[in-house]
This record gives structure tokens, C-alpha cells and sequence, in this order.
């Protein structure tokens, strides 16, 4: 009975609709799921930029010392979430860091290298020295110096990456 349903007309239609259905929910299942990415990746990026300008307005430049003036860079924002952030000279050394910075040497180097190179500020993704994924905002400051020293603050990506993981899981299902 089931297979001469399938054998008629009315049957291959049916099926036929089922897999136009099937695909198109997957389209827009995967559509959602990138714009979801999207959307909390463009919010981190915006938590960096928005740490970094509070950052900026306690920057002193004292003879080509920088220094910040409420004391340690802020480890966290004001919504709670926890930042590293550094301050690395022109000649290369951190002037001023969060105690809890975990950015390796190098990649530190890096990083305010490409934002020298670039003179606009850039985002990085990079891997700390515990393993963990982070998101990094530099850019070169404006001083009374020609290059001035880099700002750089980074977050980890812990929500970004659990949105994708909770993502992968409704497009699954």
C-alpha cells in the first residue's frame, strides 16, 4: 500500500514538497545562525572599542611616560565583564598592563606591530597562555609623539563561542 502510494503522482509530489520544505528550513536555519553570529560578535567588538575609549580618557603623557590616572587600567567594564588591557611603548616595552594579562609576548608584539602598520585600529583573535581564545582591539594612540604607544585590550571569547555551540545545537535540532 505504501509503495504504490509512492509510485503515484500524488505521492512523488508529496515528497517532492517534503524536500523543497527540508531545504529551504535549512537555509534559513543556517542563515540565522550566522546572522546570531554576527550579531554577538559585532557586541564584543563594540564592549572592546567602548573599554578602550574609557581607557583613553584616563591616559596621561608625561614626557613620553604614559600613565593612567585612576592608577591600574581597569581590569573589568562597567557592565562587569572581565578585560585585560596593556599600554606598549614605541621601543617596544608594556609601559602600563592589567595584572591578569595573558597575551603571549609575541603575540603582543604582533599585534602592535599590525596596528602600527595599519595607523586605524584593528580587532585580532588570538589564543592566550592558557589556551583560551581571545578577542583583541589595538590601536595606536595619539600623543604628543609622532607614533605613539599602543593600546590593547582584550576580552575572551567565552560568549561568542558558547552562542556559536548553542547555534550549532537549534540547527541541528
Amino acid at each position: 500500500m505504501v509503495r504504490r502510494f509512492f509510485q503515484g503522482t500524488r505521492g512523488r509530489l508529496t515528497i517532492t514538497h517534503a524536500v523543497v520544505l527540508t531545504v529551504a528550513l535549512l537555509i534559513a536555519d543556517v542563515t540565522l545562525y550566522f546572522i546570531v553570529l554576527q550579531v554577538e560578535q559585532g557586541s564584543a567588538d563594540n564592549l572592546l572599542r567602548a573599554q578602550a575609549s574609557t581607557i583613553s580618557a584616563g591616559i596621561e603623557d608625561v614626557n613620553g611616560q604614559v600613565t593612567f590616572g585612576g592608577g591600574d587600567l581597569p581590569n573589568e567594564t562597567q557592565q562587569g565583564v572581565p578585560v585585560e588591557s596593556a599600554i606598549v611603548s614605541l621601543s617596544g616595552p608594556t609601559q602600563l598592563q592589567t595584572p591578569t594579562q595573558s597575551i603571549r609576548p609575541q603575540d603582543l608584539t604582533r599585534i602592535v606591530a599590525a596596528a602600527r602598520r595599519a595607523g586605524t585600529p584593528i580587532m585580532f583573535d588570538v589564543t592566550d597562555v592558557h589556551g583560551a581564545a581571545r578577542r583583541v582591539f589595538a590601536e595606536t594612540l595619539v600623543t604628543g609623539q609622532a607614533q605613539g604607544p599602543v593600546r590593547v585590550v582584550s576580552r575572551g571569547r567565552g560568549e561568542v563561542l558558547a552562542a556559536r555551540a548553542t547555534g550549532g545545537v537549534w540547527l541541528g535540532l
